[in-house]
């Protein structure tokens, strides 16, 4: 019943399209009532280091709306 909001990266090979990553996502988290999915490209595992800029904006917005 927590508000759950999932970031993700796309996965580094030429293979996993958006598309295909986001499947993949959708898929796993598909029993999570009221789940928010949110894919941050050009980040490897860890989002918070790769992409710092996003990753605390998208935190930050989570935990006002919340």
């Amino acid at each position: 019943t927590a508000p759950t909001e999932v970031l993700y990266v796309k996965f580094n090979d030429p293979r996993m399209t958006p598309q295909i990553t986001d499947a993949i996502y959708q898929a796993s988290f598909a029993n999570l009532k009221g789940v928010e999915l949110k894919r941050i490209d050009d980040s490897a595992h860890f989002i918070m280091f790769d992409q710092s800029q996003a990753f605390y904006a998208d935190l930050d917005a989570f935990l006002s709306a919340k």
